[in-house]
């Protein structure tokens, strides 16, 4: 069980309480040890005066010869009942050289009789004054005892005493009021001292309650400082101190909320580890990544969930005081991630590891592309430059004299300078498709007119092919917003892949129509078709199904990635479908105009 737990005001009143009663106790016991020793002084002098006072009477008698004993014994009656009274009870004794009594004031005490005491015998009857205290009963007496002497000899002794019973029946009331005046003074200084306590206590108490109130979280209680003693300015000063804990606690949640927005919404992982490689924290970014739950990630060492060699010595030298960086894959989802490693350093001494983890596969693939895009361009082009560059040699060399030879010669020339302006041009056409170009110059559009135009133009083609081009438009057809040049580019890469591809006495159909919130096209041919095999890659740039025919008839294996781009562009879809020998369908859709253009948004 716990003591008794006393608070500053409790232990103020209790000191002052103890001192109060200590002073008032050696004031007390100094008092009346003072007021004992002087009415035991003025006792002593008074009968050491009467004493010496008798003895000078009773020496004149006693001193003759033969003594006048009855003038002494009437001197001592006269004189005795001078002394008696309320305050005299003690004994007038005159005793001779044999201690032999000669006079008494006392009935107890006779002439004749022989009166022992210390006092005469081995004082007073010596010369000496004596004095001395007995007790009889419950009184003390205080003793004196005065030799008597004449003609050059002691002729007897004087002896008196007196009771003590006054003086200390004095004392006993000066004791009583005495202590009711320590316990007065007591009680009045531990009231005065709770009185004061309180004015100490109480700010002390609201400073205990704002501390507790703040340690809560609690900033608006502030303390009262109109007092200008130490204490109204340690009230100042903790209200300082509470608004600079409250602007300090507010930063700090500032920054931490922004620390996790950041932590949370980055699009790298970032996971931090103590020395020992366990997970502290691991954003959602990073638990991704690894595919784990945050909450399950704490706490776990990094080898658990991420169990790559490579990884394990990129930590080891992180931990040792180095940066370090590390590229793997993960399996689950296949993933390429790049992390860099840094110390988290204390001093000198290396506390954790911070590590930064991004996924590279998309940027592996945009790389990989990009190569195989500058492969094909180099490929594309290499062809007709090597073939304008042999012709133009043999030209040099003597072909030039021949006109018909040098006239085919230059045919060619033009038509391989042909097929790379065509490469270029649909470089170009592709920049500005993946720049975001001409989408301000879109206008609503009917698309069944300008499947018209464009079947109106290309019919000659078809009729000197012996194929059929037939259109159909079904039911009310409504407009797009839509760019019209590229919107005939579309009409003429796919007709004229389906002509192309389509062997005299086929037939193909172009068929629009409006559907609830689009406009689809779909151009059908009976040609060669597609094998399925290369159906997934057929609007890949520079893919060709037939490479020999299509540079036959001057295909770059881009005009089917140009339509695609072109249709996503404008909010729309493209697929294609396909038999080998049987023909192929490709349809297209653009969303109509007050459908909104959340897909023409995303794919701008």
């Amino acid at each position: 069980m716990k003591g008794v737990r006393w608070g500053i005001q409790g232990k103020l009143a209790a000191a002052l309480f103890l001192l109060a009663l200590l002073a008032m106790q050696f004031v007390s016991a100094f008092l009346l040890r003072s007021m004992e020793d002087y009415f035991l002084r003025q006792v002593r002098t008074d009968l050491q005066t009467t004493a010496a006072m008798v003895a000078g009477v009773v020496a004149g008698s006693l001193g003759r010869q033969p003594a006048a004993l009855d003038d002494v014994e009437r001197f001592i009656r006269s004189y005795s009942s001078s002394l008696s009274g309320p305050s005299w009870q003690g004994r007038l004794v005159v005793v001779d050289p044999d201690e032999v009594v000669l006079a008494s004031s006392s009935a107890d005490v006779v002439p004749g009789q022989v009166f022992r005491r210390p006092e005469i015998r081995s004082g007073a009857l010596e010369g000496e004054i004596t004095e001395g205290q007995y007790t009889e009963g419950d009184s003390t007496f205080y003793t004196v005892a005065v030799p008597v002497q004449g003609q050059g000899r002691i002729l007897g002794a004087v002896y008196l005493d007196a009771p003590l019973d006054g003086v200390y029946a004095t004392l006993a009331d000066l004791r009583r009021i005495l202590l009711t005046a320590t316990v007065l003074a007591v009680v009045i200084l531990t009231l005065l001292g709770l009185a004061v306590a309180r004015t100490i206590t109480g700010p002390l108490q609201a400073l205990t309650a704002q501390a507790l109130a703040m340690a809560r979280g609690d900033f608006r209680q502030l303390m009262p400082t109109g007092s200008g003693d130490e204490l109204g300015v340690l009230a100042e000063t903790f209200n300082y101190l509470s608004r600079r804990l409250d602007e300090t606690l507010q930063a700090i949640s500032d920054e931490k909320q922004r620390a996790e927005a950041i932590l949370t919404y980055m699009a790298d992982g970032m996971l931090a580890l103590d020395g020992q490689g366990r997970v502290l924290m691991i954003n959602p970014a990073a638990a991704r990544l690894l595919a784990v739950r945050p909450t399950d990630a704490q706490g776990k060492p990094l080898a658990r969930l991420w169990p790559d060699e490579k990884v394990q010595e990129a930590l080891a030298e992180s931990l040792a005081g180095s940066l370090a960086s590390v590229q793997t894959r993960l399996s689950h989802p296949p993933r390429t991630v790049h992390a860099r490693l840094a110390p988290l350093k204390v001093g000198e001494q290396v506390s954790g590891v911070v590590m930064v983890m991004r996924d590279v596969t998309e940027q592996e693939k945009v790389e990989a592309m990009r190569q195989e895009f500058v492969a094909d361009v180099s490929h594309e082009l290499k062809t007709p430059i090597t073939t304008i560059k042999s012709y133009v040699q043999t030209l040099r060399q003597g072909a030039l004299e021949d006109p018909s030879l040098a006239a085919r010669f230059l045919g060619v020339i033009e038509g391989e300078v042909d097929r790379m302006t065509k490469i270029v041009n649909d470089l170009l056409q592709i920049a500005r498709l993946e720049h975001g170009e001409e989408l301000e110059e879109r206008e609503p559009l009917q698309l069944e007119k300008v499947a018209e135009d464009m079947v109106e133009k290309l019919g000659g083609r078809a009729a000197e092919k012996g194929i059929d081009l037939l259109l159909e438009a079904k039911g009310p057809v409504p407009p797009v917003l839509a760019h019209r040049l590229q919107m005939e580019q579309v009409f003429t890469n796919l007709l004229t892949n389906a002509l192309d591809f389509t062997p005299a006495g086929g037939r193909v159909e172009v068929k629009v129509e409006g559907q609830e919130k689009e406009v689809a096209v779909t151009i059908r041919d009976t040609g060669i078709g597609i094998p399925p095999q290369d159906l997934p890659r057929i609007f890949e740039r520079f893919y060709r199904v037939d490479k020999g025919r299509s540079r036959e008839f001057g295909g770059t294996g881009l005009g089917l990635y140009i339509t695609r781009e072109i249709i996503r562009r404008h909010g729309g879809d493209i697929r294609i479908e396909s038999q080998v020998g049987e023909g192929t369908a490709v349809t297209f859709t653009l969303p109509r105009m007050g459908e909104g253009y959340a897909r023409e948004a995303r794919g701008s």
